[in-house]
C-alpha cells in the first residue's frame, strides 16, 4: 500500500526488492522512518496525557546533534529514523555531544579544535532547527560531556566552555552528562560561573536578536591562528577563530560573550562595534 504497487509485483522478489540495491530499496527506507516516526510522536501524545497535558515538557528525545545539523550522516541507519518525521510534533529534543574529553589512561593531549567544536555545532543545530521549525517551536536541551565511563574525562574549563557554547547560541536548557562524579570545588566553580553568566545574559539571548556581523574581537598576539576546522562532521565550517563573540542585541542594548577556547594562553583583543549611537553609549565589563 505505501509503495502503491500490486502485491504481485512486489512479491516476486520479495524480499530482495526491500534491501540494499533492491527495487523499492530507498521507499522502504522511507517507509520504515515514517513508521517510526509515528511510533514517536504516539509516545509523545501519551506522555503529554499523563503529565500535565500543555504544561507536560512531552518526551524528550535524545538524537545525535549532527542529524541536527548540516552535517554527515552520522551512520547507515539515519535514514530509517529520520528526525524529520516527528520533530514538529515534539516541545523539546536533546541533541547530545558533541563530546569534548580527554581519556585518563592515556597521558594529555593537545588538539586545538576540540574545544570550539561544541560552539560550532551548538550554532549549527540552533540555525537548523530554527529554519525548519521556527525559533521556539523546538527548544534544545544540551547533553556536553561531564565524565563517561571510566576514563572519560571534562576539564573544568571544558566544562564551562561546553556550558557558555551551547546558552549562547539560545538553546534553552543545558544539562551535564554525568555531573558530578567525585569533582572537587574546581568543576563546582566552573558549573556555577557558567550558570551565572547564564542567568546574568538570559533577557538578552532568549528575547533579543543576534546581532554578531555588528561584533568583532581582533586579537592582539600572541593568539592562535583559526583552525582549519572545528569537526569532521561539519567539514563547510572552516577557519574557524578560537576566540567566538556572540552578541544580541535587546531594548537598546548589547551584550556580547567573549569566548577563549585556545586553552594555551589568555586572550587580548580589541573589541569593534557597529550599528551603536555615536556617544550615546556606555561599556560595562564583567568577567
Amino acid at each position: 500500500k505505501f509503495l502503491g504497487r500490486d502485491a504481485a509485483d512486489v512479491a516476486r522478489d520479495w524480499p530482495a526488492c526491500i534491501r540494499e540495491g533492491g527495487r523499492f530499496a530507498d521507499r522502504a527506507e522511507k517507509f520504515r522512518a515514517v513508521e517510526h516516526g509515528k511510533l514517536v510522536k504516539t509516545l509523545h501524545r501519551h506522555v503529554c496525557a499523563f503529565s500535565g497535558g500543555d504544561r507536560s515538557e512531552g518526551l524528550i528525545p535524545e538524537i545525535v546533534w549532527s542529524e541536527l545539523a548540516d552535517a554527515l550522516k552520522y551512520d547507515e541507519r539515519q535514514g530509517e529514523v529520520d528526525p524529520r518525521e516527528y520533530l514538529g510534533a515534539l516541545r523539546w529534543v536533546n541533541p547530545w555531544g558533541p563530546y569534548v574529553w580527554w581519556d585518563l589512561s592515556t597521558p594529555y593531549f593537545y588538539e586545538k579544535r576540540l574545544p570550539v567544536a561544541s560552539y560550532v555545532a551548538a550554532r549549527a543545530v540552533r540555525e537548523r532547527v530554527d529554519r525548519d521549525y521556527g525559533r521556539g517551536k523546538l527548544k534544545l536541551v544540551a547533553f556536553p560531556s561531564g565524565w563517561q565511563g571510566k576514563f572519560w574525562f571534562a576539564t573544568p574549563e571544558w566544562i564551562a566552555l561546553s556550558m557558555d557554547s551551547f546558552f549562547f547560541n539560545a538553546w534553552e536548557a543545558v544539562e551535564m552528562y554525568k555531573f558530578p562524579v567525585g569533582y572537587d570545588a574546581r568543576f563546582w566553580r566552573a558549573y556555577a560561573g557558567a550558570t551565572e553568566r547564564a542567568a546574568r545574559c538570559e533577557d538578552y539571548v532568549i528575547d533579543g536578536v543576534r546581532t554578531d556581523a555588528q561584533t568583532v574581537a581582533e586579537p592582539v598576539a600572541e593568539y592562535a591562528a583559526p583552525c582549519r576546522e572545528a569537526t569532521g562532521f561539519l567539514p563547510q565550517v572552516t577557519n574557524v577563530p578560537t576566540l567566538q563573540t556572540p552578541s544580541y542585541d535587546l531594548r537598546g542594548g548589547r551584550v556580547v560573550g567573549v569566548l577563549n577556547f585556545w586553552e594555551k594562553g589568555v586572550a587580548f583583543f580589541t573589541l569593534r562595534l557597529s550599528g551603536l549611537t555615536p556617544g550615546a553609549y556606555t561599556v560595562v565589563s564583567k568577567g
